[in-house]
C-alpha cells in the first residue's frame, strides 16, 4: 500500500507540540479537552486558500470566542453525523454538558489550537487523513505510563496493522467487526487496502467494541477522517464479559437517528409556517 506524501516529522511533530502546550498548565488532567480541540479542527481542514482566514476566526478573539468556536464545529459534526452521538459524548459534553472548560484549561485548550496549527494540522489532514491516525498518537503520547499499564493498552503503529490488514478479505457490503478497535486503526488500514483495490469501504458494516471512551471518542472522528462510511457502530464495553454492549449501541444509534429526523421534520414544518 502506497502511503500519501506525509511531511517528515509533521505528525510527530503535531504530538509533541500539542502534549506540551497542555502538559505545561498546572493541573492539566483532562484528556478528553486536547484531544477534542485537535477532532474538531482535523474534522474542519479548510481549503488551503481559506486556512488563514479560519485560523484568524478561531485563535484571533478571546477566549470566550474560541470556546464558541469549538462548540459550533462540535455541533456541526453531530448534525451531520448524529448517528455517532453516542459514541463522542466524551467531547460533546466536555462542551455542551455541565463540565465545560474553565478560565485556566480555556486557555490551555487554545493554546493547544495554535499548537497544532503552527505544526500544520490543516496541511497533515489535506493530505494524509487516510493514512495517519493522529488522535490515537495524541491519546497514548498524553496517557501516563501507569494508566496504560492497567489498561493494558498499546497504540498499534501503522505499519503493523497495515500488515494486518493485508491478510483481511473484505469486499464491498462486507461487514468489519473488531473486539478492540481502540482509535480504529485496523479499520484505516483495511479501508486503504479496500481503495488501493478499487473496493468502496463506504459500503461496508464497521462495528467496534472498546472498554476506553475516550478512544471510541476519537475512533468516531477517524471514522469520518477515513471515509469509511455511513454505518459506524461503535460500543462501549468489554466484549468478552458483555457481548450485548454491540446491541445496545445499535439502539441507542438509532435513537439518535429518530431524533434527528424528527428535528428536521420539525424544523420544516416551522420554516413553511414562517414563509
Amino acid at each position: 500500500m502506497k502511503p500519501a506524501p506525509i511531511p517528515a516529522g509533521h505528525v510527530s511533530g503535531i504530538v509533541e507540540a500539542v502534549t506540551h502546550a497542555w502538559n505545561r498548565h498546572p493541573g492539566a488532567s483532562d484528556t478528553d479537552i486536547p484531544l477534542s480541540i485537535v477532532a474538531a479542527l482535523a474534522v474542519l481542514t479548510p481549503a488551503p486558500d481559506e486556512r488563514n482566514e479560519a485560523r484568524q476566526c478561531i485563535l484571533g478573539r478571546g477566549d470566550d470566542t474560541f470556546a464558541a468556536c469549538i462548540r459550533h464545529q462540535w455541533k456541526e459534526f453531530l448534525l451531520h453525523r448524529p448517528d455517532l452521538t453516542p459514541a463522542l459524548a466524551p467531547f460533546h459534553l466536555r462542551w455542551f454538558g455541565g463540565a465545560s472548560p474553565t478560565g485556566e484549561q480555556l486557555a490551555a485548550a487554545k493554546e493547544v489550537a495554535i499548537a497544532a496549527l503552527d505544526n500544520d494540522l490543516f496541511g497533515v489532514m489535506a493530505t494524509a487523513r487516510d493514512h495517519v491516525d493522529l488522535l490515537g498518537q495524541i491519546l497514548t503520547e498524553m496517557r501516563p505510563e501507569s494508566a496504560k499499564r492497567d489498561r493494558g493498552q498499546m497504540y498499534t503503529p501503522p505499519d503493523v496493522t497495515n500488515l494486518m490488514a493485508g491478510f483481511i478479505p473484505i469486499d464491498d457490503h462486507a461487514r468489519m467487526h473488531d473486539p478492540a478497535v481502540g482509535t480504529g486503526g485496523l479499520f484505516r488500514a483495511a479501508a486503504n487496502v479496500m481503495r488501493d483495490g478499487g473496493r468502496n469501504p463506504e459500503t461496508v458494516l464497521w462495528t467496534g467494541v472498546d472498554i476506553d471512551q475516550l478512544a471510541i471518542a476519537c475512533c468516531a472522528v477517524n471514522a469520518v477522517l477515513w471515509r469509511l462510511g455511513p454505518t459506524v457502530v461503535l460500543a462501549v464495553g468489554d466484549s468478552l464479559s458483555d457481548p450485548e454492549c454491540l446491541d445496545r449501541a445499535w439502539g441507542m444509534r438509532q435513537e439518535c437517528l429518530d431524533i434527528a429526523r424528527y428535528g428536521s421534520a420539525v424544523a420544516e414544518t416551522l420554516a413553511f409556517f414562517r414563509q
